[in-house]
């Protein structure tokens, strides 16, 4: 069984972004989005129009800073490997009393399919005053290139 990690929370989140699972690199390294080839933070940072971020504790400021919600769908699961076709045995976190009690939530970002997969199937609630969408995985295995996946986002979080 492997264990997700804490939620980081920003001040009045404005967004909430959830991935399914953390891969093998980043449980070892005790980080969200720890593997250098994922183009999560590049993306998050090109977003906000933040600087390169380089250490896990600037990473995590701008979290913070930029009104964001971090987790995972999945508190623990099974998994061999890191793909998140490989999840078993799903115990969820609980994101409906992290909605409910974070009122300032305006969006649900889903980093990949899947997360919003496990999220219907776990979770199940969309409150009407969220927008909810699954935009591409920043994992490196969602082969669209990085430009494309940082349009899209960028579309959705900030229109």
């Amino acid at each position: 069984m492997i264990e997700g990690f804490s939620p980081i929370i920003g001040e009045n989140p404005k967004y909430l972004i959830l991935g399914s699972a953390p891969s093998v690199i980043s449980l070892k390294q005790g980080e969200y989005y720890g593997n250098k080839q994922n183009s999560f933070w590049q993306i998050v940072s090109a977003i906000f129009n933040g600087p390169k971020l380089n250490t896990y504790q600037e990473k995590t400021k701008f979290i913070l800073d930029n009104n964001i919600i971090l987790w995972d769908v999945v508190k623990t699961c099974s998994r061999k490997g890191s793909l998140d076709s490989e999840i078993k045995s799903v115990v969820a976190n609980d994101l409906q009393n992290l909605i409910d009690t974070h009122s300032t939530i305006e969006k649900v970002i889903f980093n990949g399919k899947m997360s919003e997969k496990l999220y219907k199937r776990h979770i199940n609630f969309y409150p009407s005053k969220i927008q909810f969408k699954s935009l591409p995985s920043s994992s490196p295995a969602y082969t669209l290139k990085v430009e494309e996946k940082l349009k899209i986002w960028k579309d959705f979080i900030l229109n």
